[in-house]
């Protein structure tokens, strides 16, 4: 809110200045963007501690689902030209699932890599069906990345609201410190949880698995 409000004000002193009001303009929005995140984030932790929260489940295309992935990390892929490697081995495409929340599990634990990812770095996205019975398959999900790393002592910290493992002012910025919360908290409803591998200065891997 503070950013929009200094915007408009800088704005309001520039009515003349075409290239000031643009800037000011790209400079809202992306407050504005923060601003929904934050705000979707905590309406989401307020739903699963209500209770409110169900899973749908419906036919989904996973195969889809997963390769509209990359577009959403496309600007952050590329301001740090970090190179995004999918691994995907599935033996159907179509599942019975909740694609709403494990695309926004995916799309935190993707977006969380990329966060503390160094510039020129990589992020990997495996995807593996690894066995059927009786219509049902097991998926395996896991992020990794070559970045900074998390030390042990934090390694659960960040899996609780509002917090975060880096507490830099960059780190804060890019995020509210619910994501993995909310991403746990949803596994946890799909009858599994996250696990987390990880080490300071060698990267870190987020993996789950569902039925």
């Amino acid at each position: 809110m503070n950013g929009i409000m200094g915007m408009i004000d800088i704005a309001r002193l520039n009515l003349d200045d075409k290239d000031k009001i643009t800037d000011c303009l790209d400079k809202m929005k992306l407050s504005m963007q923060h601003l929904q995140m934050l705000v979707n984030d905590v309406l989401d932790m307020s739903k699963i501690e209500s209770g409110k929260m169900r899973l749908i489940e419906e036919k989904c295309n996973l195969m889809e689902m997963i390769q509209g992935l990359r577009p959403l990390l496309e600007a952050k892929l590329n301001e740090n030209n970090i190179q995004y490697i999918a691994d995907i081995q599935l033996k159907n495409h179509w599942f019975m699932a909740d694609s709403l929340r494990l695309n926004q599990v995916l799309v935190n634990l993707l977006g969380n890599a990329l966060k503390y990812s160094r510039p020129d770095g990589h992020v990997w996205l495996t995807v593996r069906e690894t066995e059927e019975e009786k219509g049902f398959s097991n998926l395996y999900f896991q992020v990794r990345d070559d970045g900074i790393g998390i030390a042990p002592e934090k390694q659960q910290l960040i899996f609780r609201q509002f917090e975060q493992a880096d507490n830099s002012e960059n780190a804060r910025k890019q995020g509210t410190g619910l994501g993995l919360a909310i991403s746990r908290r949803i596994v946890r409803m799909m009858d599994s949880d996250i696990k987390l591998e990880s080490e300071p200065g060698k990267g870190s891997t987020f993996s789950f698995n569902v039925k």
